[in-house]
């Protein structure tokens, strides 16, 4: 290869040759080289290839000459990974780095550019810098962890193209693109771009924390504002992992709508910005919950919903100590967050003055504009300090301006009274004010209170060694000096003060005493199941499954990936699930529901032990996978959307009528799942405080027996969309004063008349019928009543029960006894043993060894019960009714135990006093045991009968069937499973989705008698006269649709159209020359189609067929 070195001198340092990664990885490295690097950020992330480069007059002739080396070399694109962390000695410091483990791809790239250019310098040796460390070994240690921290992640792209870098004088010297040359000059490749210098805000969008746009950021006027600091310790001494609940504790009694923390390590940002407490109160945030920090102690800003903002790190005393400097309502608010230097020497003190100066300096000439500003933070200012002054500004302690003194009880850093700052003190034992909040004077805000939070019981260790620092901030009244009290908003006038028993510690309290709230390591269980599950699932396909093939044997090979979106919904996703709940998740792919069924199946099966199928609920109007992944139950529902899925991230920020979701009523209704769960996540006035009332109402719910959606009572959807409604008429209520209106408001409904809706949600009207009992209504179109199953006699039970807690509320009763679990009071269950003078009894005894056939016997009968409550009411006429909606079971010590279910169900009969009707009571045992998919008379028993009150026996003894089946809940695997899913025949799916078939794969069949199939049987034989089949027949357009976009249907090239032209007769074209638009002048009519097999004299097969030619 000809050598440039005589034309072009490597020896311009304003121009360089590199490779760099795609935008995102960039930033996500940057964050860590901006505290360590000294080229950043006039460089950013990149792999040198040639530095120095040519001078600027020749990189014209360099580009060309650098593009013609490529050629030349005719080098492929490659895949890059940074999976190792190394570093190389210089003479006054360490360089560490981060690099790929198989470097010989980059290599082979720079070889034929150092060749062309004549370089003779050292060799080649491929990494990407971090930063710079003193010569010791603590210094290069720690930032060998940070780089360990950060390939955790995934770094790894495709590299297709090198880059030429020229200095931009008029910029700081920063680094920029000045031309890209791609590997393949013919091949389209994206385009490279340099990550901006500023930092991304994050936002919770009710699923995830994403970046967000800064010139998407909406405004609103702010009236009050409630900000905080808390500095939650770093130290190795003393782990965060033990402290994370009472840090959660400590963040929610602060109330505040801006906190800023301090000393946030990696692990702990990863930790907290992944909990329900804090994604459920937050939703803006200065950092992403993967960022690798650039220090040990960082700082971390969270705001409310309502409070979104722009931001900037601000470097005032050296790299290691930046100012997170917060814009808000549009630059007209400026809240800064801080952590000076640490120490009381006089040297110490001297760089804290100094630095609050700089601080100052920089909000006045970056700022001029704004009406507010803040700084709050650990500003380690010993208590007899004051701010320092300059430029005649005043800048207001919000605790001096509340308090008259600073006595020890109201330090924030107190060894006295705390014993973690105790433990973690030096020499000075004396209580300090470290953690402050300055307010400029002269703006709209004015101090309305400060206080601590965070503060330890006596005895108890507290969460951290700071206690954190709450200020309350009211506007000024435009027309006094008076500071002006927010006034509720509509609906909450109606709000009574909460009691203590209802306030948010004793609820979490009563809900932890029941072992109901999910401790943090059952939510991290619970969302690794998740990731492991969507691993699974969204592997690159290797493998296509069929229709006639089974799970277990080889499949063809998939020319390109499917593409699956696997996303939580339910309780679970918003963070109102019990440490037992079920995870629910929905996948969303743009292949049909039969491959995906199959497709999922066989990976989970791959990927055992970590996932098993528990039951494949196939015969269902919503087809579910039961899995157990990692210990964690998860149900699995498919929702075929191929648009939807290439556009998911976009997609949110349009429309309800956008036309990306067109799609069928039946697959609108799954998606609804997700789209119902964002809505109200995204609108809730307070996730938190919904949350915390959602599972306190569940529990109520369950001990009172009106929770079991398939008998027709409440569920956790019910809960969720009419405790959202209390929420919306009532946003600035707590957890326990969203209860209190929740009984209120339901109390008295009018269920017959009154659907449930939620104001400012719900997208369309719904046409109730008169045979719907209750209403409660999901929010996006189709509009359905999630309460259909519902029968008057369960409606009524459900508003009795609320009525009674209602009751229990007026008459002062405390929260744990409205719930029915004060050890001196009668239980729900007993009221019900005793409240009826009569009761149809269900007995249910099962002793075979099939526990598969079991769970569907239980199943079966379960599903018919409410039809039972039906069906009596219909005969009895108006009564009460009440059907207890578990299982139960008498404990006898004098019985043996054993592993045989035996149990019974009881409905509780008021208003009837003779005998029952048999004929109802025997119709429905006939129609159980007459059941023979389910009931087997050798190994199972059903009777149903009328029973007086005194006939249960001894209530006490009655209790919940706590019988456990002993394969552990895994169905027997069906062996023609696979066979026996029938392809999606809804036309709906083909008009607004691709759909798929599998073609050009013929796989061996399992030995079963199959009906000939004139269009899939391979036996068939073009031109031949079909035998009769009960089969639907694909249109030609679909089968047309299903070849041209289906992903595993192999060469286009290998199928041919046969249409009859009225002037030549019958033709043949290739389908790829097939023109379906009107106005073309090939355009065919699809009517006309028929198909003709090459070299064969045999007739044509009827019109609406598609021939693949023999290869």
């Amino acid at each position: 290869m000809a050598s440039y070195q005589s034309k072009f001198a490597l020896d311009s340092y304003s121009t360089a040759v590199v490779v760099i990664p795609p935008e995102p990885l960039q930033a996500r490295i940057n964050i860590l080289r901006g505290a360590h690097d000294k080229s950043c950020p006039r460089w950013t992330a990149h792999f040198t290839l040639l530095f120095p480069f040519v001078s600027e007059s020749n990189l014209s002739d360099a580009t060309v000459a650098l593009r013609n080396a490529l050629e030349k070399a005719e080098i492929q694109p490659f895949d890059v990974t940074l999976d190792h962390v190394n570093s190389f000695s210089q003479r006054s410091y360490d360089t560490v780095y981060l690099a790929p483990s198989t470097p010989d791809d980059l290599r082979r790239v720079w070889n034929p550019i150092a060749q062309a250019f004549g370089y003779k310098g050292r060799s080649f040796v491929p990494h990407l810098t971090l930063g710079q460390a003193e010569k010791n070994s603590e210094s290069s240690d720690f930032l060998r962890r940070k780089g360990n921290n950060l390939i955790k992640s995934d770094l790894s792209w495709s590299v297709g193209s090198v880059v030429i870098l020229r200095k931009d004088e008029h910029d700081g010297g920063a680094m920029k693109i000045y031309a890209e040359i791609p590997f393949d000059a013919n091949a389209t490749w994206p385009a490279s771009s340099i990550a901006p210098i500023g930092r991304p805000v994050y936002h919770f969008d009710g699923i995830e924390w994403n970046p967000h746009s800064s010139s998407q950021m909406p405004s609103a006027p702010l009236n009050s504002l409630v900000v905080a600091t808390y500095n939650v310790l770093h130290d190795e001494a003393f782990p965060v992992g033990p402290r994370i609940e009472s840090l959660l504790q400590s963040i929610a009694e602060s109330e505040a709508d801006i906190i800023c923390l301090q000393e946030v390590s990696d692990e702990l940002l990863h930790d907290l910005s992944r909990h329900p407490e804090i994604y459920g109160r937050f939703s803006w945030s200065t950092r992403g919950p993967d960022e690798t920090i650039e220090t040990e102690r960082n700082l971390w800003v969270l705001t409310r919903s309502h409070i979104p903002f722009t931001w900037q790190n601000a470097i005032i005393s050296g790299k290691m100590k930046p100012v997170h400097v917060l814009s808000v309502n549009n630059g007209s608010l400026i809240v800064a967050a801080v952590h000076f230097t640490a120490g009381l020497t006089s040297e110490r003190i001297r760089r804290k003055e100094q630095e609050f100066k700089s601080l100052v300096d920089h909000l006045q000439s970056t700022y001029p504009n704004a009406t507010d500003h803040i700084i709050v933070g650990d500003t380690n200012f010993p208590t007899s300090m004051e701010a320092p002054t300059q430029d005649g500004s005043i800048w207001l302690d919000a605790w001096s301006e509340i308090h008259a003194s600073d006595d020890a009880v109201r330090a924030t850093y107190n060894p006295q009274a705390n014993p973690l700052a105790l433990k973690t003190s030096k020499e000075d034992k004396s209580p300090q004010r470290y953690d402050r909040l300055y307010l400029k004077a002269g703006g709209r805000f004015a101090i309305s209170s400060a206080s601590l939070f965070g503060v330890n019981a006596p005895g108890k260790e507290a969460a951290s060694d700071h206690y954190g620092l709450v200020v309350t901030l009211a506007c000024h009244n435009e027309t006094s000096d008076e500071v002006s009290v927010p006034s509720k908003e509509p609906g909450s006038s109606l709000i009574q003060q909460v009691k203590e028993d209802l306030s948010d510690e004793a609820l979490h309290a009563f809900l932890a005493e029941h072992s109901l709230s999910p401790t943090l390591d059952n939510y991290k269980l619970k969302e690794e199941a998740v990731a492991h599950l969507r691993s699974i699932l969204t592997q690159a396909p290797s493998v296509v499954p069929t229709t006639e093939a089974s799970s277990t044997e080889p499949l063809a090979i998939a020319p390109f990936a499917v593409k699956l979106i696997v996303q939580p919904v339910g309780s679970f996703a918003l963070g109102v699930d019990f440490p037992e709940s079920d995870v629910d998740c929905l996948v969303v792919g743009n292949i049909s529901p039969t491959i995906f069924w199959a497709l999922a199946r066989q990976r989970i099966k791959k990927a055992h032990p970590v996932s098993r199928i528990k039951r494949f609920v196939k015969d269902a109007a919503v087809q579910m996978l039961e899995l157990d992944v990692l210990g964690v139950k998860i149900d699995l529902q498919y929702c075929p959307a191929a648009t939807l899925s290439e556009k998911w991230q976009d997609a949110w920020t349009l429309p309800p009528n956008d036309p990306i979701f067109s799609l069928p009523a039946s697959t609108l209704r799954t998606l609804n799942a997700y789209r119902d769960m964002r809505a109200i996540q995204s609108a809730l006035p307070s996730l938190s405080s919904f949350q915390l009332a959602h599972r306190s109402i569940k529990y109520f719910a369950q001990s009172h027996g009106i929770y079991s959606s398939r008998l027709g009572y409440l569920g956790g959807i019910h809960i969720t969309l009419l405790l959202a409604r209390v929420a919306f008429e009532n946003p600035t209520s707590s957890a326990g004063q969203l209860v209190q209106a929740f009984f209120r408001t339901y109390a008295d409904w009018d269920w017959a008349s009154s659907s449930i809706t939620i104001p400012g949600l719900s997208q369309g009207p719904y046409s109730r019928s008169d045979r719907d009992p209750l209403a409660i209504l999901c929010i996006h179109r189709p509009i359905q009543n999630v309460a259909a199953l519902a029968s008057g006699a369960t409606v009524h039970t459900i508003s009795k029960e609320i009525r009674l807690g209602h009751e229990g509320f007026l008459s002062g009763r405390s929260w744990p006894s409205v719930c029915g679990s004060h050890d001196e009071e009668k239980k729900p269950l007993e009221r019900f043993l005793v409240g009826y003078k009569s009761y149809a009894k269900v007995d249910i005894a099962y002793w075979g060894r099939n526990c598969t056939a079991g769970r569907a016997l239980v199943g079966f009968l379960e599903s018919r019960l409410s039809r039972l409550l039906i069906q009596l009411r219909a005969t009895l006429g108006n009564i009460e009714l009440r059907l207890w909606p578990e299982r139960l079971v008498e404990q006898r010590p004098t019985v043996v135990a054993t592993n045989d279910l035996s149990g019974f169900y009881l409905i509780g009969i008021k208003g009837f006093d003779s005998h029952l009707p048999l004929t109802v009571l025997n119709t429905f045992q006939e129609t159980i045991r007459g059941s023979e998919q389910y009931y087997d008379s050798t190994q199972a028993y059903i009777a149903v009968y009328q029973v007086a009150s005194k006939s249960l026996g001894d209530v006490a003894l009655t209790v919940r069937d706590p019988f456990q089946w002993e394969d552990g809940g895994f169905d027997l695997e069906e062996d023609s499973d696979d066979e026996e899913i029938e392809p999606d025949s809804d036309p709906t799916w083909d008009q607004n989705e691709f759909s798929f078939v599998s073609s050009k794969r013929q796989l061996k069949k399992k030995k079963k008698k199959r009906g000939s199939d004139p269009v899939n049987s391979s036996s068939t034989e073009v031109g031949a006269t079909p035998s009769a089949s009960t089969s639907k027949l694909r249109t030609s357009a679909d089968v047309y649709n299903r070849l041209m976009w289906d992903p595993y249907s192999g060469d286009k090239g290998d199928f041919v159209i046969g249409y009859e032209d009225r002037f030549e007769g019958v033709m043949e074209i290739g389908i790829l020359n097939w023109k379906r638009e009107v106005e073309d002048e090939a355009f065919v009519s699809p009517s006309t189609m028929m198909i003709d097999q090459p070299n064969n004299e045999q007739d044509p097969v009827p019109p609406g067929c598609i021939f693949q030619e023999a290869f």
